[in-house]
């Protein structure tokens, strides 16, 4: 069977745990591979071997073979990616202010990644009141 693309080994300083998971997902969508034991072998197989042994003591006394994919990325989203404080993703939304050379779309672009996790009700008012006090 052919396999289409190819996946690296994730390197945690290099890129993001989500987006490693988003590839890797697409790899299965393109090579059909819809098992769960296989996404949990084909995930255990490209990570690193750090990866692997930081699953592996994250588990504590379960084998890795006890959990499926979802768990899986769960347990190393919860380690990599822990959910930020929305106290502070909103402080650094409120104080963010262009800087000096950046384009508008790049700090409009950088507001929107800041409110990820910020749980604004009305993110378009929020937006346009920091694009107003934050353009100098």
């Amino acid at each position: 069977m052919v396999a289409y693309g190819k996946i690296d080994q994730f390197d945690p300083t290099a890129e993001e745990w989500s987006s490693y998971v988003e590839w890797l997902q697409f790899y299965f969508i393109a090579n059909d591979i819809d098992a769960t034991e296989k996404q949990r072998a084909v995930l255990l197989t490209v990570c690193r071997p750090e990866t692997y042994t930081l699953a592996c003591n994250l588990m504590a006394t379960e084998k890795l073979s006890a959990k499926m994919f979802d768990e899986l990325v769960k347990l190393l989203t919860d380690h990599y990616s822990p959910k930020p404080s929305i106290i502070v993703q909103r402080y650094k939304f409120h104080s963010r202010s262009r800087r000096a050379g950046e384009s508008v779309a790049v700090f409009v672009a950088d507001l929107l990644r800041i409110t990820k996790f910020c749980e604004f009700k009305d993110l378009d008012d929020m937006l346009r009141d920091r694009l107003v006090c934050g353009i100098n």
